[in-house]
């Protein structure tokens, strides 16, 4: 699959950090998938793939699905830290119930930098997009991603059994929400109307 490729991997990076700062960015990257260097995305993808929680039995390994994912309406994606992790908002709209994906690869990427970067994504989804809420599916086995989704103000809401095929067996999904009124009452902020209740 091609990826439109004008910039240079550093001349692409350097705009990008440009445009995370002006967004109150620290931690976080908006991926431009309009112009994402190939050789940056080929970096990401191997240390994306070889997230063991990530993928299904029928995704993983699955490039063309995964940039396909990528490019669709609605779809933010994120490079965190310095291209350590990698987290994506998808059916992020006004209003919207969006889902968010999260892989962190690099150890030194730790948890005070992955809650810190959660809280910029919410920040990002509640404030400047405007979704109403905030879904993760957690795979059951992964304690850790559970402990962190609880740091960034995540709740546990049950779990669909069975979900998903890894490993030649069938794992049960947590789900996790977190609303924009959890996020305006655990960060004391002032909730930005954006016409929906």
């Amino acid at each position: 699959m091609d990826i439109i490729n004008n910039l240079s991997e550093e001349q692409y990076c350097e705009r990008q950090r440009k445009a995370a700062a002006g967004l109150g960015f620290k931690l976080i990257t908006p991926i431009n998938m309009d112009d994402y260097p190939a050789e940056r995305f080929n970096k990401l993808w191997p240390l994306l793939d070889s997230q063991e929680y990530m993928f299904d039995d029928f995704s993983k390994g699955n490039l063309q699905g995964f940039v396909e994912g990528m490019i669709k309406p609605f779809t933010f994606n994120f490079e965190l830290g310095n291209l350590q992790g990698w987290a994506t908002l998808r059916n992020a709209f006004e209003g919207s119930s969006t889902e968010l994906h999260y892989a962190i690869w690099d150890k030194a990427f730790n948890v005070t930098s992955t809650v810190a970067a959660g809280r910029e994504i919410c920040d990002f989804a509640f404030q400047k997009v405007g979704v109403h809420r905030i879904t993760g599916l957690i795979p059951q086995h992964n304690k850790t991603a559970q402990k962190l989704a609880t740091l960034m103000g995540f709740r546990f809401e049950g779990e669909m059994k069975q979900a998903f095929k890894q490993n030649n067996k069938y794992q049960g999904l947590c789900i996790w929400g977190f609303t924009v009124d959890e996020w305006a009452r655990r960060y004391n902020v002032r909730r930005i109307n954006h016409n929906h209740n």
